[in-house]
């Protein structure tokens, strides 16, 4: 081989090297960008779990409180028919 001919493949190896190491370095990039977004995405599905276990809970807290009302509104009416029998019977 002639000293030009090596001198083209040369420069076409090192042509095609460039290629190669920007094609990298974008991937390099892209892996980093990726990672990112893994972490980010990590955090995000630990916050919506965190919503889930608030809206259980206040959905539970809410059927409480109507649990509650419906007792007072239970004993109240006891006492209510409790009373109108203790007057009808004459207890004061």
């Amino acid at each position: 081989m002639s000293d030009d001919a090596v001198k083209e493949r040369f420069n076409g190896i090192d042509k095609e090297l460039e290629k190669h190491e920007k094609r990298l370095s974008s991937l390099e990039k892209t892996y980093q960008v990726m990672e990112k977004m893994e972490f980010r995405m990590g955090q995000l599905e630990e916050t919506v779990k965190g919503i889930g276990v608030k809206l259980d809970e206040a959905a539970d807290n809410k059927g409480k409180k109507w649990d509650k009302l419906i007792d007072y509104l239970f004993y109240f009416f006891i006492a209510a028919i409790l009373s109108y029998l203790a007057v009808k019977m004459g207890i004061k």
